[in-house]
């Protein structure tokens, strides 16, 4: 609560107007020279102007008021709105009236026969004056010979024209006046000239004067809906990047990992919480110091009992310093609810939780789609609006958020390959792409796929082994160099063999032959002599014999078709293409293409599409890492069903397999 107000201190009040200027002389030390009364609406004295002689050693004047209240007199202004100097003259009178600035200078119009009036407080004090006693009436202003007269004027000008009755008014400026000089001043100049010649000049000067234009209304200024902020770079102290983990992790900026499941990114994520919670070097720099802090973990596929906790303690983490926030508590009229966490609406309740969490230098949010609420992960505008306050966040309070993600499917620079919009790497400050080493199966590689704050630094590679309590999986980093470019990491196998055309290897088998050497042929393109699109369809004729069983009503059952072939892949390729937009070209090894999916017909049930034979196999030579979970896919001699280029069917269709020895002649390509 802000401390009780002061007391107003007591104004004197004195009965009588007398007492009041002998008590203002005391304190002033000095006699009054000239003093101008003022009265109210009644005729009654309402206050007083007093001059006093300037102090010694100055010129500038001393001007006091005095004002009548219910209870006496008193040492200060009139209450507003404060009356017209002469009041009472004004009301009994019609036709021109002079305005001046001063009861000095309007005396001495007065003097001149002039009825003349003027405003009480000096030449910013008109808006606290009446003036309601001059609408409708032609009224002339003198003003001082001095910017603050001018300003005088202008206020009188507004304020009359502000009357019910709208005045005459004109602006005449004395000529001669000394600077600071006023119509008192133009009086003195001139004491050789009768007063009726000096009214009837001054009378003239306001005839001949142009009358004043009512101003224009104020416009109100409109607030603009936004203001720019700006910070001049005068004003910015150069400061040095920091890092929890030197040339990887900056302090105070978003860092984001992706990799494919399965590889490891979430115990990358707990390796970093357990050496910071107790000061453990980095696995690259075993030399450094590291401060020992916090981590707030977000972690929407972890258990925090079955999976998160033994894999900290195998970690050799101090589980006290890092705190595992599961969701949040929305409060309303209707009590607490509990809710998941949601970046796009509840960042203060994580801004909360680092906080609540000691020295806290370390965010995890894994994955980060997990908290995107409604936000589209795959529009641009929208993930920068809400990756924008958090990196505002990890900047204000001066913690490291490592957001992870997962790669989507297909080619391209490692750049383009995290799920959902370019902005999940634009935003963070660096990103590491965490990989297969194609060399060596069981090991892993963190590789950098881009670093706005440092200069190029290597990949490091782990692998995961080892059981910590619970049978829990820790990470193995390696020493050794890593030099491997992530976009080369990243790319898919290429395809190999020789380009041979198709009919001239049917002929030179002497008769032809079956799918199964067609398979067996080798890592082959094979190319129709004809346009792509009839070398495609004359490729299609090899599927005639696979016939479609369709139990759905109104439909032929056993209608022949060439849409589709069945062919064992050959030592580990994948199924050869059959593709009208490759320029006719089968190839061996492939992709699957077309966007159907493939079946495995030797047991009935459909093949997971996502994983090609080739990855299969690398997991099926590589023995998977204690605590992985890869899914090995499709065995190397899975059949599949390729599709291809002529008109898509169904894809609930159930397909039969094609017996091996059906014949490939020349005549039937």
């Amino acid at each position: 609560m802000p401390p009780p107000s002061k007391p107003d201190k007591p104004v004197p009040v004195y009965a009588e107007a007398l007492d009041a200027i002998a008590a203002l002389e005391t304190r002033l030390g000095a006699k009054w020279t000239a003093i101008w009364g003022y009265l109210d609406d009644n005729g009654e004295p309402g206050g007083a102007t007093l001059r006093f002689s300037p102090e010694p050693g100055s010129t500038e004047k001393r001007i006091r008021p005095i004002s009548r209240r219910a209870d006496g007199w008193v040492l200060q202004a009139m209450e507003l709105p404060r009356p017209l100097y002469r009041l009472t003259e004004l009301k009994s009178t019609s036709g021109r009236v002079f305005v001046t600035e001063g009861e000095k200078a309007a005396e001495a119009g007065r003097s001149l026969g002039l009825t003349v009036t003027t405003s009480a407080g000096g030449a910013s004090a008109a808006k606290f004056t009446c003036w309601e006693a001059l609408a409708g009436r032609e009224v002339i202003i003198l003003p001082d010979n001095d910017e603050p007269g001018m300003r005088f004027a202008e206020d009188v000008v507004r304020l009359l024209f502000k009357q019910d009755a709208a005045a005459v008014v004109k602006v005449v400026t004395l000529p001669s006046l000394p600077p600071r000089g006023d119509l008192f001043d133009f009086v003195e100049a001139r004491d050789s000239v009768e007063d009726a010649d000096l009214k009837i000049a001054i009378e003239t000067l306001a005839s001949k004067a142009a009358v004043e234009e009512p101003p224009q209304p104020e416009r109100a200024v409109e607030r603009p809906a936004a203001s720019p902020v700006i910070v001049r770079m005068s004003d910015v102290k150069p400061e040095l990047v920091e890092w929890l983990w030197s040339d990887r992790f900056a302090i105070g900026k978003l860092t984001l990992i992706a990799g494919d499941p399965g590889l490891g990114k979430s115990l990358i994520t707990l390796d970093m919480a357990a050496r910071l919670s107790r000061g453990t070097p980095w696995p690259d720099a075993l030399d450094e110091h590291v401060l020992v802090g916090g981590t707030v973990l977000l972690s929407a596929e972890d258990d925090p009992g079955d999976t998160i906790r033994p894999r900290l303690d195998a970690a050799g983490a101090d589980a006290s310093k890092i705190a595992v926030m599961t969701g949040i508590t929305r409060h309303d009229s209707e009590g607490d609810i509990l809710d998941s966490f949601n970046l796009a609406s509840d960042l203060s309740a994580l801004e909360l939780a680092i906080e609540q969490t000691p020295d806290c230098r370390l965010v995890v949010i894994d994955p980060i789609t997990a908290y995107l609420g409604r936000t589209d992960s795959y529009k641009n505008a929208e993930l920068r609006g809400l990756l924008a306050p958090l990196a505002e966040l990890a900047q204000r309070r001066r913690v490291v958020v490592v957001a992870v993600t997962h790669l989507r499917k297909g080619e391209g620079a490692a750049i383009y390959r995290t799920m959902g919009s370019l902005a999940f790497v634009a935003a963070a400050r660096a990103a590491w792409g965490v990989v297969k080493d194609k060399d060596n199966p069981r090991r892993r590689l963190m590789l950098p796929i881009k670093n706005n704050l440092a200069p190029d630094v290597q990949g490091l590679a782990y692998a995961i082994g080892g059981t910590g309590p619970l049978n829990a999986p820790v990470l193995l980093w390696s020493d050794e160099p890593v030099t491997v470019d992530v976009d080369e990491a990243m790319a898919p196998p290429k395809r190999g063999g020789e380009e041979v055309d198709l009919e001239e290897w049917v002929k030179s088998r002497k008769g032809g032959c079956t799918v199964s050497e067609l398979a067996r042929s080798g890592p082959r393109q094979f190319r129709g002599r004809t346009d792509a699109a009839k070398a495609a369809l004359d490729v299609l004729v090899v599927a005639r014999v696979c016939r479609r069983s369709d139990s759905k009503p109104g439909k032929r059952r056993g209608k022949p078709t060439t849409h589709y072939i069945h062919v064992s892949e050959w030592n580990g390729y994948d199924t050869p293409d059959f593709d009208s937009t490759s320029e006719g070209i089968v190839s061996t090894p492939g992709k699957d293409k077309g966007g159907y999916d493939t079946h495995n017909h030797d047991s009935g049930r459909a093949a997971d599409t996502s994983t090609s034979t080739s990855d299969a196999l690398s997991e099926q030579a590589a023995a998977d890492a204690p605590g992985e979970c890869d899914d090995p896919g499709p065995s190397a001699n899975t059949p599949r069903m390729t599709p291809l280029a002529r008109p898509p069917l169904p894809v609930d269709a159930d397909w039969r397999p094609v017996p091996d020895d059906i014949p490939i002649t020349r005549e039937s390509i």
